[in-house]
């Protein structure tokens, strides 16, 4: 996984979901058509999105700080 797919799990990794998290991204990420090991900058809203649709069943009212959080990724990072 590079750095950016590191900083998304390690998002998820910190909510309740915890050790699930790495399942829930690898799932999405196949569903997307994401390779976790080449992710890019442009992949953040496609799975942002994706997970938006997920995370409430695992999370209730707190997947939007997570969302918040990886969609904050995008574009903050030097070069990927």
């Amino acid at each position: 996984m590079n750095e950016l797919g590191n900083s998304v799990l390690r998002i998820m990794e910190e909510s309740p979901l915890g050790r699930m998290s790495i399942y829930v991204l690898k799932k999405q990420s196949i569903d997307a058509g994401i390779d976790l090991e080449e992710m890019r900058d442009e992949d953040i809203p496609v799975l942002a999105s994706r997970l938006k649709d997920v995370l409430p069943f695992f999370l209730g009212e707190e997947y939007g700080g997570v969302i918040t959080k990886i969609k904050r990724l995008n574009g903050n990072r030097g070069g990927s």
